[in-house]
């Protein structure tokens, strides 16, 4: 069951990069497409569960060292990322880490 679960969530995160316009615009359009009905982010669903069969194929241990350096430069990618963005002085819109500290309090802060 736990599976699905996943499977779902990745969906949504590709879902997200998507509709965050991460990808070319083709790209962005389709996995950001929501079904009429349900309004369940179907292309992205369907995409996901794609590269899940076919993962269900490869050989274990060929799966793991794969994961193993993606995870590791996914992180260095985003490190580098984070360094770029803080010598350019252009942070990225929309982070936590970077939003101004002189903005106009909230009397909701709570929320």
């Amino acid at each position: 069951m736990a599976e699905i679960a996943i499977i779902l969530q990745a969906a949504r995160l590709l879902f997200s990069s998507g509709r965050d316009k991460t990808w070319f615009g083709p790209i962005n359009a389709a996995v950001a497409s929501v079904h009429g009905i349900y309004a369940s982010p179907w292309i992205a669903t369907i995409v996901v569960a794609v590269l899940a069969a076919v993962a269900c194929f490869i050989d274990i241990n060929l799966l793991l060292v794969v994961n193993g350096t993606s995870l590791v430069v996914i992180y260095a990618l985003l490190c580098v990322a984070a360094f770029v963005g803080r010598r350019s002085g252009t942070p990225m819109a929309g982070t936590i880490a970077c939003r101004s500290s002189r903005s106009r309090p909230s009397s909701l802060s709570w929320r």
